[in-house]
């Protein structure tokens, strides 16, 4: 569906605050997201940084169990070409704290460290196969009518979602312009979703027969007024029936600088079960 590949290279790149000043009336936010699509595709690397923070409600599968989020975070370098990746990560959920890494040097593995409140505490890097990694041009197909914006148009007014230039702003690269989208949260359901696999994740994605309609899920993109690239995304998802809310932040940074990412040392791997150690297996 041309909706998850073009909203997904979006909203993925990846899946973005200020005084606000007003957009002149030739500035199409569809020609704009298409732009920045297509200029934060050619990015050779980059530094990402993901934030969340909040209170989110597990779900019936979990007993309706609450668990604040706030300080929530993974930061790191991601090399597209040639690919690899190094991140560090920390989610310090109330009694279930995990924090750790995950380096892809792309020699065909994964190497994951977690700690974890009840054990894992080899301090050790569990190797995982993954084989080599095959980035996927998300632009490599012309839209069918030649004209990308057209056909992102097309593709969220059909999804519902609303798309909108807010203007410039202030923002990490210096001064962004604000686009902002109101997404339907039917968009985000299992079999519908602009980012394939999040409708599964979030809070309420198949309420009740009898519930009222989920409110849109607002969506800030911010782009970089000189480079036309993404600066960053922020989702806010709220759920007053469940008393979901919580805010996720994806800062992009360091645009084409040199990455280096390699295996760590024979010593400090293992092969045995990532979660092994943690549960006595």
């Amino acid at each position: 569906m041309r909706f998850r590949s073009v909203a997904a290279a979006s909203l993925s790149t990846a899946l973005l605050l200020g005084a606000v000043v007003p957009a002149s009336a030739q500035d199409d936010p569809y020609q704009l997201l298409t732009e920045a699509v297509t200029a934060t595709a050619t990015a050779t690397s980059f530094h990402l940084l993901v934030e969340a923070g909040g209170i989110l409600n597990m779900g019936e599968a979990m007993n309706g169990l609450s668990l604040p989020i706030d300080g929530t975070r993974a930061e790191g370098d991601v090399s597209i070409q040639p690919p690899a990746v190094s991140l560090t990560f920390d989610v310090p959920l109330q009694g279930l704290a995990v924090s750790g890494g995950l380096i892809v040097p792309g020699d065909g593995n994964a190497y994951v460290k977690l700690a974890l409140p009840m054990g894992s505490v080899d301090d050790l890097w569990h190797v995982m196969p993954i084989g080599q990694i095959d980035v996927p041009d998300a632009l490599a197909s012309p839209a069918p009518s030649g004209n990308l914006a057209a056909d992102l148009k097309e593709e969220f007014d059909a999804a519902g979602v609303v798309l909108t230039n807010e203007g410039e702003t202030s923002c990490a690269a210096g001064t962004c312009t604000r686009l902002h989208l109101e997404v339907p949260a039917s968009a985000f359901e299992s079999n519908l979703s602009p980012i394939p696999g999040l409708g599964g994740m979030l809070p309420g994605a198949s309420p009740a027969a009898s519930a009222a309609p989920a409110a849109p899920i607002p969506v800030d993109i911010l782009v970089d007024t000189a480079t036309k690239r993404l600066d960053s995304v922020l989702v806010t998802v709220a759920d007053e029936a469940n008393g979901t809310n919580v805010s996720l932040t994806v800062t992009i940074s360091g645009y084409d600088l040199p990455v280096t990412v390699t295996p760590p040392p024979a010593d400090q791997t293992t092969t045995e079960p990532l979660l092994g150690g943690a549960f006595g297996g």
